[in-house]
């Protein structure tokens, strides 16, 4: 299995897309890598509100398919979170509050479908504040996962309706 060098976690879309062109690593391996990443990094900053590991492994095998007989789409093999206010086919959409924990939606949004379609590959759902901040963002503990705090600062917190989707930026996954 390739090391996926620690510039990956900060490269562009564009870059990341080169590497995998080039075959310095595959989509499983980098895919892998980002969720082991994204499952170490996000709880410590409360940014994870739910691991997608095995069926981006299973996305990530047909995409190295692909990349195998020289088949691109515009995102082939890019891993993504998304913000855990998008739907994802049977998997629980909380909207970042816990009335809707059990929640889960029969179809993808359109943005994940999409995204799929263009060869990305969901790696997880990113916390976010309550309701999208629709309460107000008066309080850091307003979601599910608790207070999002900054990769750069942990006596901060991230705040506003994409917290995990800030830290995941910020922190480099």
């Amino acid at each position: 299995m390739a090391q996926i060098p620690e510039d990956v976690w900060f490269a562009s879309i564009s870059e990341i897309a080169a590497k995998l062109r080039a075959k310095e690593f595959s989509a499983v391996e980098l895919t892998r890598a980002s969720c082991d990443r994204l499952e170490r990094i996000g709880p410590r900053y409360n940014a994870l509100a739910l691991s997608l590991r095995e069926q981006a492994i299973r996305k990530a095998k047909d995409v190295d398919d692909e990349i195998k007989h020289d088949r691109f789409r515009a995102l082939t093999g890019i891993p993504y979170g998304a913000k855990d206010l998008l739907a994802v086919h049977g998997q629980p959409t909380t909207w970042g509050a816990k009335p809707y924990a059990g929640q889960v939606f029969d179809d993808d949004a359109r943005v994940i479908e999409k995204l799929d379609k263009a060869g990305a590959i969901l790696i997880g759902k990113l916390a976010m504040v309550e309701l999208a901040g629709g309460g107000g963002y008066r309080y850091a503990s307003a979601s599910l996962t608790g207070p999002g705090l900054n990769p750069w600062d942990r006596t901060r917190w991230s705040g506003g309706s994409s917290s995990g989707s800030g830290i995941a930026t910020a922190a480099g996954w």
